[in-house]
């Protein structure tokens, strides 16, 4: 199925691609190891995403091969999708469950809230049977 990278960086010339798997198995079955030297990184393509974020959090700022401290973090294409998660995730919590029309106006006063003139009762026109 959806090949999930982690992109890990700060890699030495003397870690091979090897010594990556070696780190990284534990957490899950690797589908490839990318090495790119001339960026000094890596791709670990794990086949699952659970074992991409157990190995993430596991390795999390303590990952080092052969004295060289290594960087995690998502392949650029996993960004977007976090990001959207993220996102998803903020919108709930945050914006759900939407409170019914007549408790807004509560709210936002019992907040402080400047109130918009269409739920302010006085402000002219705004609601007919406030007149």
């Amino acid at each position: 199925g959806h090949v999930v990278a982690r992109q890990v960086g700060g890699l030495t010339a003397d870690i091979t691609q090897q010594d990556l798997r070696d780190a990284f198995y534990a957490y899950g079955e690797i589908a490839a190891v990318r090495m790119k030297p001339e960026r000094r990184c890596a791709l670990i393509e794990y086949t699952l995403r659970k074992s991409a974020e157990e190995a993430a959090t596991a390795l999390h700022r303590r990952l080092a091969i052969k004295g060289a401290r290594l960087k995690l973090w998502w392949a650029k294409s996993q960004q977007a999708a976090d990001n959207a998660d993220a996102r998803k995730y903020v919108s709930q919590a945050y914006g759900a469950p939407v409170p019914p029309p007549g408790e807004v106006a509560a709210f936002g006063a019992a907040g402080g809230a400047s109130l918009y003139p269409s739920m302010n009762p006085s402000a002219m026109g705004a609601r007919p049977d406030a007149r």
